[in-house]
């Protein structure tokens, strides 16, 4: 467990959606059961201290209002997580998050569910 841990702290995962966290539940999937598949999508948004943060490696600053579609300069205060989670065994994977400067509004989360199943139908198959 502690080598997973040590290997997964190197991942740059950035705010939107990652190619390599679909990667992984490419990988999850193609060794579970077709029961073990059977999977929610769940949202869950919570407030955070709006925090800046100057990131030296990218020279860019951290924690805006990023949507992955939509960046503004008003600092975030919340985040929101999209995830699945399995229906008949205790598993889950965050597959995307977003900074919001409020809380999320319809559109928006209709855009991103939207998007997870648009660029990625892998997501689909393994669903399968």
């Amino acid at each position: 467990i502690r080598t997973l841990q040590r290997v997964t702290e190197r991942w740059e995962i950035n705010p939107g959606f990652s190619d390599l966290v679909f990667k992984v539940l490419t990988l999850k999937g193609s060794t579970m059961s077709a029961k073990s598949k059977k999977c929610v999508l769940c949202v869950d948004e919570m407030s955070i201290k709006a925090f800046l943060y100057y990131n030296t490696v990218k020279d860019q600053i951290i924690g805006f209002h990023n949507t992955g579609s939509i960046k503004t300069h008003e600092p975030a205060k919340s985040v929101m997580v999209i995830m699945i989670r399995g229906l008949h065994d205790t598993w889950k994977l965050p597959l995307c998050y977003f900074f919001v400067a409020s809380n999320c509004s319809g559109y928006d989360l209709q855009s991103i569910i939207f998007n997870v199943f648009k660029n990625y139908p892998v997501f689909l198959l393994m669903l399968k």
